[in-house]
Formats: structure tokens, sequence, C-alpha cells
């Protein structure tokens, strides 16, 4: 999917432009020894801000309530680093940044991150703290042998509707629902990756216990897991034709994802 999207944005210049303004902040602070700016977090960088800023940035584009633009993209650009940093620590997985640099990237990310965040005039308030702390519960939750909610996944990368559900405002609820579908899809397509290449190394892992758990066979993990990312990219592609939110890049991920799933 990212390629398709890479491609389908290779023409506008303005995201481009904004990507280059990102990546120059992130050099400042790697200037400032709090990060260490590599090819490695150059990949994860382009990455993150194709498939999980730009569907925030179409939003904020149709409104002309929206301030502050580059601020609030770059304080969701650090949050969506952070998901990826937390996650790293919590599973255990240092095989592309170590464990002490996936610590300490998560550290200075998340102050850097919380400051952009305010100088945009964003009140870090109640409700925000329980979108941050959803993270955190929801990893918890997973420890347990209950089952799965698949329409709740994405509160596994809660840190990327911070902003979001901060501009609620500014940009309307409309966008939060079919975002959050979009990001159980992605979770769910990246969890059969993971499994396809556990299964390869005859690795245990959390994901491959959890689907043993609900499942019994090793070997119908796979199945199950392609069943419910259907599941989910159906109920995305219904939020999409019934949501009164007009994004194109939602537009282009469904075509992308049907095309990629044949639904």
């Amino acid at each position: 999917m990212f390629d398709a999207i890479l491609e389908y944005y290779k023409e506008d210049k303005e995201v481009k432009e904004i990507y280059d303004q990102l990546k120059q902040r992130l050099t400042v602070l790697a200037e400032l020894n709090l990060i260490k700016w590599d090819s490695r977090l150059h990949h994860v960088s382009i990455l993150y801000y194709y498939l999980y800023c730009i569907p925030l940035l179409e939003e904020m584009r149709k409104s002309e309530k929206v301030k502050k633009e580059i601020e609030l993209i770059y304080s969701h650009f650090l949050f969506c680093l952070l998901a990826r940093f937390q996650d790293n620590i919590l599973d255990d997985d240092f095989e592309v940044f170590g464990k002490t640099e996936s610590m300490r990237l998560s550290c200075s990310i998340l102050t850097e991150a919380k400051h952009s965040f305010l100088k945009t005039g964003l009140i870090w308030d109640q409700r925000i703290s329980e979108v941050f702390n959803e993270f955190y519960e929801y990893e918890d939750e997973l420890l347990k042998p209950n089952e799965i909610d698949n329409e709740l996944l994405y509160k596994r990368v809660s840190f990327l509707l911070i902003v979001p559900e901060a501009l609620i405002e500014e940009i309307g609820s409309h966008f939060l629902i079919p975002y959050k579908y979009y990001l159980n899809y992605c979770l769910l397509r990246h969890d059969i990756q993971d499994v396809l290449n556990d299964i390869k190394k005859m690795k245990r892992s959390f994901i491959t216990d959890k689907f043993e758990l609900r499942h019994g066979f090793y070997e119908t993990k796979t199945v199950h897991l392609f069943k419910e990312i259907h599941e989910t990219l159906n109920n995305f592609i219904y939020t999409i034709k019934t949501s009164s939110t007009e994004n194109k890049f939602f537009e282009s991920a469904f075509v992308n994802a049907v095309a990629e799933f044949k639904i």
C-alpha cells in the first residue's frame, strides 16, 4: 500500500515540502544529540508520514479553522513515531533499533511531541490523557486470555488519535471513524506479515501465541487473520461509503486495499 500511496501523491508538492520540513526538524533534534538521524529512522519517518499523517493533512486542508498546520502535523508525526518505538519496547522487538536506543528515542520523541502539541495552542486535558493512556491499557488487555475485538485495534496505536481528537472543533468528529477503521486495517495487515515471518522462522511471539490461543492450530493462524482483515476492510469500505467526509487519502487507500485483497 505504501508504494501506491507514494505514487498517488508524487505530484503533490505540498506533501513533499511538509515532509522536508519535518525531516529538517528531526535533524535539529539529532544535532542536539537527542536522536540519531540515519537511514533507519529516515525509512520509518517517511513510511509513517505517508501512511498516517497524510489522512489528517487532507482533512486539515479542507478546514479554514485550522491554524499552525505544520506544527500540528509535526506533533502528530512525532506521536506516530512514538507508537512505533513504544511498541518495539513492549514487544521486545529490537531487530532494527536496539533496546536502549528505542527507549532513548521514545523519551526524546515524547518530550518533543508534547512540546509541539502545546505550541499549537491545543489543550492537553483529561480527554487527551485518556486517549494517550489507551495505548497502555489496551496492551494490558492483550495480555489476558480474552477475545480480541478487531473494532478496537486502533487503541494499540492510540497516540495517533491525540491530535485528531484535540482538533475535533476544527475538523469535525466525522474524520475519526474512518481513520480508526483505517488504523484497524493497517494493524491487521501488519499482523499478517508478522505471523508469516514467525512461521517461516519457526518463532513463537506475542502475536502468534495470541492466535494459537484463539484458534488452537498454529497452521491456521494466517487463514483466520485473512478472514479478520477482510471483515475489517469491509467495515472500512462501508464507513468510507457512508461517511460525510470527502478525504482523498481514504478514497485512495480504499481502492488499493480492495485491489490488494481482491474484495
